[in-house]
């Protein structure tokens, strides 16, 4: 196409006319519009090994990257990553160190803690009967019972019960803060409807310690009728929700409870006083006494 053009001449005064020519082109207004092309530099820093560091003073205000959880990071054993030390000597210098110094427990927590151990010990299943006996009254034997019983619930995590079996009387509950008037006839009288670990602590008493307490019969004819079978009743719904079961056994072992008593035990508690010579005749077998089987964990001898 031609378009006409105006152009002024410096030495005419008119202007002349003339002819351009300009190159034809197609516009797509539909298209979008191209940039033209334009190059850009990135500035990549090398890596540097200051968030690899161990020590956070060299690490500055950058966050622990996941690279630092190596193997020997998460078993490291040195002081630093080791847990705050028990005892007067060693949590004064871990104090002063500012922590950078870790010596570990003291030999006595270290025994303590040695001893917790062996305490929570899980059981592969089933329950534990452990009786508490002996053969003369006044020697701590209920007192032993509560002690043991509330070590054991302290420190491990399943659940510790104690019966009291005494036919005269008990004192067991009385150990504890008594939550509940049930005793061990209230358990025989409603087995049948007992079918979950509510119902059956309804009718116990708790220590803070999670020491549970089953009272024996206040009565003293009903605890003299509390016989063998209303013990197998009661230790059978036990068994069902506790994993140990201390029996607070009554004085002596000639009464009708200590046969099942014995039966189930897979250990056994002999109390005995501060006498020399006591725990001799404390296991003497008294005359009358026969073999009456043996328990099935340590094969020691049962008499009656």
């Amino acid at each position: 196409m031609a378009r006409k053009t105006t152009r002024q001449s410096p030495d005419a005064a008119l202007p002349e006319e003339g002819e351009v020519s300009v190159e034809e082109e197609t516009v797509d207004a539909g298209a979008p519009e191209v940039a033209s092309d334009e190059s850009m530099t990135l500035a990549v820093t090398p890596p540097t090994d200051e968030l690899y560091h161990r020590r956070p003073e060299h690490r500055g205000d950058a966050p622990e990257p996941s690279a630092m959880l190596t193997d020997d990071r998460l078993i490291d054993s040195s002081g630093r990553y080791r847990e705050v030390p028990e005892g007067a000597w060693q949590r004064f210098l871990y104090e002063v160190s500012f922590h950078s110094l870790n010596v570990g427990d003291s030999r006595a927590v270290r025994e303590r803690k040695a001893m917790d151990r062996r305490i929570s010990y899980p059981f592969e299943q089933g329950s534990r009967f452990v009786p508490v006996l002996t053969r003369k009254g006044g020697v701590g034997k209920t007192t032993v019972t509560t002690l043991l019983g509330m070590a054991l619930a302290e420190v491990r995590d399943d659940r510790v019960l104690g019966i009291d079996a005494n036919p005269d009387r008990g004192t067991l509950a009385e150990r504890v803060a008594r939550s509940t008037g049930a005793t061990v006839r209230d358990v025989v009288n409603l087995s049948a409807g007992i079918s979950s670990f509510t119902d059956f602590a309804e009718l116990v008493s708790k220590d803070k310690t999670r020491f549970h307490v089953l009272a024996s019969d206040t009565d003293p004819l009903l605890s003299e009728a509390f016989d063998e079978d209303d013990y197998n009743v009661v230790a059978d719904q036990a068994a069902r929700f506790y994993s140990i079961i201390l029996t607070d056994c009554g004085t002596g072992v000639v009464h009708s409870v200590m046969r099942p008593t014995l039966e189930r035990a897979d250990g056994l508690v002999v109390v005995s006083g501060g006498a020399l010579m006591r725990p001799v005749w404390l296991l003497r077998p008294s005359p009358g006494w026969r073999p009456m089987g043996t328990v099935s964990s340590s094969r020691t001898p049962l008499l009656r």
